[in-house]
């Protein structure tokens, strides 16, 4: 759905339905549980090449928009989706400038969502992105904060990288988060 907020245009892909969240849980073969809080995923590849081979060329011919001006936000699951896709493209190759990762559910995916990152820094030394990973006091806070240091760590060129912790629930966080957000994935923007 497309939506008119002032100067900007955004787009809005909902995966609210509970038959949604198949196409944001990821799975990884040989691993199990590759989920353990919602099993049954495994669709986030095809969905994410929907979105970069159909929805991105869709809007860019019925909104427009500026290759540098788009960003990609998930909350929970959609949150481990961001940082799935973060990770699955090269650098020069990526579909964002901005990835906006909110209390990611990588708790119950821990071996599979560290793989992406390790094989990501197996394969490049550079991110050229803004990434930013947000999680809740109350939420999935631990899993996130080792998983922000493990990135930290890597010192990855040209990436704009911030880990922030919000005082409140998996939930309640989020309208601080979109806020915060967005101002970061537009800094600085053309």
């Amino acid at each position: 759905m497309v939506r008119d907020a002032g100067r900007h245009r955004r787009v809005h892909t909902p995966a609210r339905h509970h038959r949604r969240y198949r196409h944001v849980r990821p799975t990884r073969p040989g691993l199990r549980p590759a989920n353990s809080c919602t099993p049954n995923g495994g669709g986030h590849v095809a969905y994410f090449n929907f979105i970069r081979q159909e929805l991105i060329p869709h809007v860019q011919a019925t909104v427009g928009g500026h290759p540098e001006r788009r960003a990609l936000f998930g909350h929970s699951h959609g949150g481990s989706f961001v940082l799935y896709a973060v990770f699955s493209e090269a650098p020069g190759q990526h579909s964002f400038k901005a990835y906006l990762a909110s209390d990611s559910s990588i708790s119950c995916m821990t071996t599979t969502a560290n793989a992406w990152e390790r094989d990501y820094a197996n394969a490049y030394s550079e991110l050229p992105v803004r990434l930013h990973q947000s999680y809740a006091t109350q939420g999935n806070y631990t899993a996130n904060v080792d998983y922000a240091a493990a990135i930290a760590q890597r010192n990855y060129a040209d990436l704009t990288f911030v880990a922030r912790s919000y005082s409140g629930t998996h939930n309640g966080i989020v309208p601080q988060v979109l806020t915060d957000t967005l101002g970061f994935a537009f800094a600085g923007g053309p």
